[in-house]
């Protein structure tokens, strides 16, 4: 009976170390289950042997009582099927926590790969960058907006630029579009001019001519960006978002909504003095205006240096009704601006995207506004 017991020690051992070893060139899951298999083997051959030589012939000669009568021990099938449910459960647990932990070294490796794909763009962008500025022909740039014309609506776009190389005869040419102006040298090595823009009109990115020798070679000025530069030269409001508090309908199909308005008044940030002078919140229902307030007896304003203003309003309308509200403000040019901050049409809300339309003192339409985005 020992030797037996001994025997059956010794093959779950051997199957304990086979198991271990065959298992550890796979992966770590892989790895867990086969070596979970090994244990659930040996611990089953183990208890065969014991319960053969241990319970059958000597627990239940001790088990016997003074009636003679033996207690009878479970089957053989009964215990290697306790043995195994118990290796099971530990089986079972033991792969949830390898599965945990499988599961936080992925979400880990993700985050790293993450991090090292941040990594290489913002390489790949200091490289790309660093190419530009080897292969460009200027060492800087620098630009600012200059005058303004209001007869004839066109900005001074003021540019000083220096090149990498220099000589007598040198000349440089900034285009924009159909417009060009040249860059004479202002001392240090500098180049500067002016080209007039008109300030409702897109262009395309400027070019920068230089001409030496009889070659001339063109580099793309990317960062001047000379689209709406009436943003920068005109003072004008806008919705910067509105929410929609409250709305109920009656029997009638009559429509009740309380809303929320942030209009935003901006003077100019490229002239100094130049700012809206009065502003309107006008509504108009069917075509007839209906209401119009002075947006000073609504709140306290400061348009010299803007504001946002934040205007709760309520409104009653039929379906069929088509309503519209918005602001009408005069700067102290005498120009007018329109900015739609809400419509409703057709059973459906709109809203715009932000950009006025611009009317001069002689009601000519310099610029127009935004279209209608359904909500």
């Amino acid at each position: 009976m020992k030797r037996t017991i001994f025997w059956a020690m010794v093959i779950t051992l051997l199957i304990f170390v086979l198991g271990y070893f065959f298992s550890k060139p796979f992966t770590e899951l892989r790895f867990s289950i086969i070596f979970i298999i090994s244990c659930i083997f040996a611990f089953t051959v183990a208890g065969i042997a014991i319960y053969y030589y241990v319970y059958k012939r000597k627990l239940n000669q001790a088990l016997q009582g003074n009636s003679g009568k033996g207690r009878k021990m479970p089957a053989l099938p009964q215990v290697t099927q306790g043995i195994m449910a118990v290796c099971a459960v530990g089986s079972i647990i033991f792969m949830a926590c390898e599965i945990n932990s499988l599961n936080q070294e992925i979400s880990y490796m993700r985050e790293e790969v993450f991090g090292l794909n941040n990594s290489i763009q913002s390489m790949y962008g200091q490289f790309s960058s660093l190419l530009e500025e080897q292969n460009s022909l200027i060492s800087s740039l620098d630009w600012d907006y200059g005058e303004y014309d209001f007869d004839t609506h066109e900005a001074n776009i003021r540019v000083n630029v220096v090149p990498k190389q220099s000589s007598e005869d040198l000349l440089l040419v900034i285009s924009v579009g159909d417009r060009k102006a040249a860059l004479k040298p202002s001392g240090s090595g500098t180049y500067s001019g002016a080209i007039k823009l008109d300030i409702f009109s897109e262009y395309e990115t400027p070019i920068l001519s230089f001409t030496q020798g009889g070659v001339t070679q063109n580099e793309m000025l990317d960062e001047m960006y000379m689209n709406n530069l009436w943003d920068f030269y005109l003072p004008y409001a806008s919705l910067a978002g509105n929410t929609i508090d409250c709305e109920e309908r009656d029997k009638d199909g009559n429509v009740f909504t309380r809303q929320i308005f942030n209009i935003e008044f901006h003077p100019s940030r490229a002239l100094d003095d130049y700012f809206l002078n009065e502003a309107w919140l006008v509504t108009v229902v069917n075509g007839q205006v209906t209401e119009r307030q002075d947006v000073q007896n609504i709140a306290s304003v400061d348009f010299a240096n803007g504001f946002t203003l934040e205007l709760e309003k309520e409104l009653t309308y039929g379906e069929a009704d088509v309503v519209e509200i918005y602001l009408e403000a005069v700067d102290n040019r005498g120009i007018t601006y329109e900015s739609s901050i809400f419509k409703w049409e057709d059973g459906a809300y709109y809203a715009f995207l932000g950009i006025p339309s611009v009317i001069d003192e002689n009601g000519n339409v310099l610029l127009e506004g935004d279209i209608l985005v359904e909500k």
